[in-house]
């Protein structure tokens, strides 16, 4: 798929101008791969490309990141990044990770919890979730621009539900030297460090101060304000003019307190206005620090089977309490608010560069794990929800992503996209230095890992589907995803959620990793004829205990699989051992997968399409608007185009004892070579099962539209199959039972 458009953030590192997606309808692009059908190729019809249809679109700019008034930069998508463009500094911060000071317990919100998902930090928001909704002072963007002799800031807010809540303050360093200023915030912070803070802006949203601590400088002087709470964004107009200098920036947010003019500060427990979590541990009343670079919040696990390894990890196990340890970007953000020292997070803003308005991207990391954020197109609420259809709602999502470092926008990028875990985050793999080498570096691919909208990412149903393929599309936009080279996985809910993936759209994957992953419905399992299916399993997995059933169904389909069972092997073996080199390259065996293969299978199932969302599941390849009949629950269609002269491949299975990447038994089945047909008819043949309706894109099957054409179906309903091509559109019946007719295109 070829470039939308490029974010200014990556525009600097590949100099793309941009592009537009393929044209479905004229056949210009990767979907135009389909049989000579004796049609000019820019002539031939061809079905909608594979997935939801806004894969081939723009997406909307989200709200937070839209520019009004003076501002002009676009955003940076990467969290913890920032650059000099369009005469404005800009800092993209962490999402969902103001959980404030580490102070012993972490704390327990919808999206924390679990051994992989808990927070750093240990504050509570007040219980009232209406108002505060467990995300109220969480700061996804922070930038400033000159405006004559003043400072225009700009703040966005993750969430913003009422415009005076969250407390924002802005500490300034002018000359670089502790001694000249202040350590002290006031407003009920107290000392973050020693900061020498000259200026201190604090705003409320409907309302701003200016204090400084330099000699001869106005106290209390007031700030311009506005909010926007459809973008959730403050904007203040401030009395500083820096001239061409460089003056350090520190940035904490919290609740405010109107009665005091203070930011709340954090109780025992919460109740329904004041945040909780102090432990006895007197924290600041700070939920989220600015300014902290992308490496510096890194994350990873500290499990290890190695016992020299799990000494050496147990100070830093003592300190997370956790044997994964900074899955939302907050571990060392917690620790400094702990010890009541920000001065490590801060930001040099040189006003020279504003004023000239040169463009600095110097801090926007262009290869290795980033985090990023995209803006999506639905409307679910905002902050994080107890109950609903999902649980980080909001209109900005974050995602995990690898980039190879001989990564290029030349050539369209292969993808592996990685579906985490249940009580996970989009982290957890990313955190396996061996996956990324294995799946990203040797690949020379991204590692695309959605939230999929939380930990539990919905069993990947609903809206956790509609977050997979909307964080794709906006990769696809900004690195130029290699479509033909696309694979997914994931171990135990992923490896679920990679069998609903796959089967759903299974035009799009070239092939299927489940790790750990259990049992699969058997409509799923039909439509993998051309994704080959990798399953890992442990003998002594007590949660997801490992079954044949996949297995069996597979051969008895006659697809190409592969079984792996690993004794000894428990839940979560396979990620502490992060050895997958075998897992590669039998996926990487396989190539491309056929555009339009001359056989196709697949099992339409309306149970969680979501038109709403432009999520359906009733099409793959040449097959498009499978219809379930009124009585049936799901619908089958098995086609065969007879004009490609081909027959159903031979078929090999084997059973073989293997050690590597450990002992394990390997079981599976492999295509020899194929089977040609020495007559070719020019047909069509079509057995439906539970079908009411189905189209038949013609143009993307070798028969020549042309000509006569044969179709025989088979059906167990009166059913209407619709004929597209660029020779005309045509309904035929498929009457219940077995008929055979020759047509001719109008």
């Amino acid at each position: 798929m070829w470039i939308r458009h490029c974010a200014v953030a990556l525009l600097v590192l590949s100099g793309c101008t941009g592009g537009t997606g393929p044209d479905q309808q004229t056949g210009q692009g990767p979907m135009a791969g389909g049989p000579d059908a004796g049609a000019d190729p820019g002539q031939k019809l061809l079905p909608p490309g594979p997935g939801p249809a806004f894969l081939y679109e723009d997406a909307p700019l989200a709200p937070p990141f839209q520019n009004v008034g003076v501002w002009q930069a676009d955003p940076l998508y990467v969290m913890g990044a920032s650059a000099y463009t369009q005469g404005e500094y800009v800092y993209q911060g962490f999402i969902f990770d103001d959980f404030g000071a580490a102070t012993g317990e972490p704390t327990s919100r919808p999206h924390t919890g679990g051994a992989l998902y808990r927070s750093g930090g240990g504050l509570h928001y007040p219980t009232d979730t209406a108002t505060y909704a467990f995300n109220a002072a969480d700061l996804l963007e922070f930038r400033v621009r000159k405006d004559g002799d003043q400072l225009k800031y700009r703040l966005t807010l993750n969430t913003m539900i009422a415009p005076d809540v969250t407390a924002i303050a802005i500490g300034i360093d002018t000359d670089g030297d502790a001694s000249t200023g202040t350590h002290d915030w006031g407003y009920g912070i107290g000392e973050l460090g020693a900061l020498g803070l000259d200026h201190i802006i604090v705003t409320w949203g409907t309302g701003a101060e200016l204090s400084s601590a330099c000699s001869g400088c106005a106290e209390g002087q007031a700030i311009t304000t506005s909010v926007d709470l459809e973008r959730n964004q403050i904007e203040l107009t401030v009395p500083l003019s820096p001239g061409m200098e460089t003056w350090r920036h520190y940035l904490v947010t919290g609740l405010y307190d109107s009665a005091a003019n203070a930011f709340k500060a954090i109780q025992e427990s919460a109740d329904a206005v004041n945040p909780g979590g102090a432990f006895l541990q007197n924290p600041p009343p700070v939920f989220d620090v600015g300014f902290r670079r992308h490496d510096q919040e890194p994350w990873g696990r500290l499990l290890d089977l190695e016992p020299t390894a799990v000494v050496d990890n147990l100070e830093d196990f003592q300190q997370y309490q956790s044997p994964d340890w900074g899955y939302w970007r907050d571990a060392n953000q917690a620790q400094a608010l702990a010890r009541k020292d920000i001065s490590a997070f801060h930001a040099d803003i040189n006003f020279f560069k504003l004023d000239q308005g040169e463009d600095d991207f110097s801090n926007v990391p262009k290869s290795g794990l980033i985090n990023g954020v995209y803006g999506s197109r639905f409307d679910f609420g905002e902050g994080v929800l107890e109950d609903g259809p999902v649980v980080t709602a909001g209109r900005v999502q974050p995602y995990g992503l690898y980039i190879p470092s001989d990564f290029s926008f030349d050539e369209p990028t292969p993808l592996f996209l990685q579906l985490h875990g249940g009580s996970s985050t989009h982290n957890q793999m990313l955190s396996v230095p061996n996956f990324m080498l294995e799946f990203g570096e040797k690949r020379n691919a991204l590692v695309l890992a959605p939230l999929a909208r939380g930990p539990s990412a919905t069993r990947y149903n609903n809206a956790g589907e509609l977050d997979v393929f909307e964080a794709l599309s906006h990769i696809d936009t900004l690195y130029n995803v290699d479509f033909g080279q696309l694979l997914v996985g994931g171990p135990s809910t992923g490896g679920e959620g990679t069998m609903k993936t796959s089967g759903r759209h299974p035009a799009l994957f070239n092939g299927a990793f489940c790790i750990v992953a259990g049992t699969f419905a058997e409509s799923l399992l039909d439509n993998h004829r051309h994704v080959p299916l990798l399953l890992w399993s442990g003998v002594a997995d007590h949660r997801t205990p490992y079954w044949s059933t996949t297995h069996l169904a597979m051969l008895e389909r006659g697809y190409r699989h592969e079984q792996g069972i690993f004794p000894g092997y428990g839940h979560v073996r396979h990620y502490v051992e992060d050895q997958w080199a075998p897992a590669r390259e039998y996926l990487d065996s396989f190539g491309p997968a056929p555009t339009y293969p001359w056989h196709v299978t697949y099992t339409a199932d309306p149970e969680f399409a979501n038109p709403q969302w432009g999520l359906s599941h009733d099409r793959a390849y040449w097959l498009t608007e499978i219809a379930v009949a009124s009585d049936a629950v799901i619908g089958r269609v098995d086609a065969f185009d007879l004009s490609a002269g081909k027959a159903v491949p031979a078929t090999r299975t084997y059973q073989e004892y293997r050690d590597d990447p450990d002992h394990h038994i390997a079981s599976g089945l492999v295509w020899t070579d194929p089977v040609h047909l020495p007559n070719r008819s020019n047909g069509l043949k079509l057995d439906l099962t539970g079908v009411a309706s189905v189209t038949v894109w013609l143009d993307a099957t070798s028969i020549d539209v042309r000509q006569e054409i044969e179709i025989t179906t088979t059906s167990t309903h009166d059913a209407v199959v619709t004929l597209v091509s660029h020779a005309g559109t045509q309904e035929v019946s498929a009457p219940q039972g077995s008929s055979a007719r020759s047509i001719t295109l109008n």
